[in-house]
């Protein structure tokens, strides 16, 4: 796979990310409001009150993966709001 079609997978992937999160954040907002949340396949599989905690336990657990993987990280709010989107 060449580089333009790996950067073309990823982006389907964060933004299929993106679409099961829009899905969950009633659930997601009820249990975490006011945190930054990381999100694969729509489940919240870390959070932290602090984005840059969250963000270095995010890509050390990662790093040493072969493949990418889509990952969002939300703060979530009322407000409609991408925070960072990431292909680990």
């Amino acid at each position: 796979m060449d580089k333009l079609e790996e950067d073309r997978q990823r982006r389907l992937g964060i933004d299929r990310q993106r679409e099961l999160y829009q899905e969950n954040k009633d659930r997601i907002k009820e249990l975490y409001f006011g945190e930054y949340v990381a999100v694969h396949d729509g489940e919240v599989f870390d959070h932290d009150t602090d984005y840059w905690n969250l963000q270095t336990r995010i890509f050390a657990g990662v790093r040493n993966k072969t493949a990418p993987i889509p990952i969002i990280l939300e703060h979530v709010t009322e407000e409609e709001q991408r925070y960072t989107s990431w292909g680990f």
